[in-house]
């Protein structure tokens, strides 16, 4: 894929292609950043459309990879001022937006999002090099910092835990948080149905390692809780309204 004839133009190519120079670009500048969001639930087996494609970049390489790809031709995105209000900080606290659709239009606009590592925290040992998963990517040339699924699970309640009670942000993080249990705890398939007995079933052995969060114990025990059935994720600590 020639990159130089496709910047004068960048939305005759799909919002995927886009992702792909974006992070071939991002990669020949050294700077190498961590999936989140959807693609990484998609990765961990929630069955999700991606939508927007979101990285974390460290804070001191934001400027640096937010210029690399505003010399691409990708315009900075203004999202709708209804999107922070659904949707809480998954649109508030990012350091940039980048569009990757012709249209601007609530509906169809899709973005590449960029979070800065201050906002999502991770270590490097919580950190391992994969293959993206972007469009038509060489796995052996293309490749990400994926965060261990431990990682994920503390990254998630860490946000929670400091969001505010009954937000938008708290709803998003919830629904993201519930979605990965189901699939990639418990490795639940779309065409499963629910039984109700399921829940008193002899708990995952899992559980109890899903979460090995530094200084932060009580995440396990929290999310042990969870899962077991004693309480929701609204038991988890929150900043008063």
């Amino acid at each position: 894929m020639e990159v130089a004839s496709q910047l004068s133009a960048p939305f005759q190519f799909l919002p995927e292609e886009l992702v792909t120079i974006a992070l071939r670009t991002l990669h020949d500048a050294k700077i190498v950043p961590i999936e989140w969001g959807a693609a990484l639930y998609r990765r961990m087996g929630v069955p999700m459309m991606i939508k927007n494609f979101s990285y974390i970049i460290p804070d001191n390489l934001l400027t640096a990879a937010a210029t690399t790809l505003s010399s691409l031709g990708l315009p900075k995105g203004d999202p709708d001022p209804f999107l922070p209000k659904a949707v809480g900080d998954k649109y508030s606290k990012a350091s940039s937006l980048f569009r990757l659709t012709e249209s601007e239009e609530i509906g169809p606009v899709r973005y590449l999002i960029l979070y800065p590592m201050s906002y999502i925290q991770f270590t490097s040992d919580e950190l391992s090099i994969s293959p993206s998963l972007s469009y038509r990517a060489d796995p052996d040339e293309l490749q990400v910092l994926v965060p261990r699924p431990q990682a994920v699970y503390a990254a998630l309640i860490r946000l929670l835990s400091k969001s505010l009670c009954h937000s938008s942000t708290r709803t998003t993080l919830d629904s993201e948080l519930s979605q990965l249990l189901l699939y990639h705890l418990f490795g639940a398939q779309l065409s499963d149905s629910y039984d109700e007995d399921d829940s008193e079933d002899e708990e995952d052995p899992s559980v109890a390692e899903a979460i090995l969060a530094r200084g932060e114990e009580w995440m396990g025990d929290a999310l042990q809780v969870i899962v077991s059935g004693a309480a929701d994720s609204a038991a988890l600590p929150y900043v008063d309204c």
